[in-house]
């Protein structure tokens, strides 16, 4: 055992809420991804969505999608190159500056985002009903405190 765990499930062991909100956020992503599998595109990952919801629907550069999700270059253009293969993004040179490429949604690209964009909107939705409107406003002003005490400049 790793020095400073226990067994014991309190806040010094393994039950503390940092875990309840990752067990729900996996939960919640996987959910999502079954949605979007059964919507047909069940080539997709996390990294992928992420990559993707980055890129405004305008286009971007590989340097600012990978500024915005807070990943290096390098990882930027391996998820770009394989989701320029599978045919959701293209790259074009920039006529600006040509020596950087914008990227794009594909037809398909965009459709992805769509199924994505409505899977959250249901889950939310289904979230909503089963906790009641004073209660799920509750969650979220929850979590936005938390969200605002561990955020730098909060």
């Amino acid at each position: 055992m790793a020095a400073g765990m226990s067994d014991d499930p309190t806040p010094q062991g393994r039950d503390h809420v940092g875990l309840d909100l990752w067990f729900t956020s996996l939960a919640w992503e996987t959910e999502m991804f079954a949605r979007v599998q059964r919507a047909g595109f069940d080539d997709i990952s996390l990294a992928d969505s992420e990559v993707l919801s980055a890129i405004p629907l305008s286009g971007a550069r590989l340097v600012e999608v990978a500024r915005r999700r807070r990943i290096t270059k390098q990882a930027a253009q391996e998820r770009i190159a394989a989701l320029i293969k599978r045919g959701y993004l293209t790259s074009a040179s920039d006529p600006q500056d040509r020596r950087a490429r914008i990227l794009s949604h594909t037809i398909r690209g965009r459709a992805l985002r769509e199924a994505l964009n409505t899977a959250k909107i249901a889950l939310h939705r289904e979230l909503e009903e089963k906790l009641g409107a004073d209660r799920f406003v509750a969650l979220r002003e929850g979590l936005a405190e938390a969200k605002a005490l561990y955020t730098p400049g909060g």
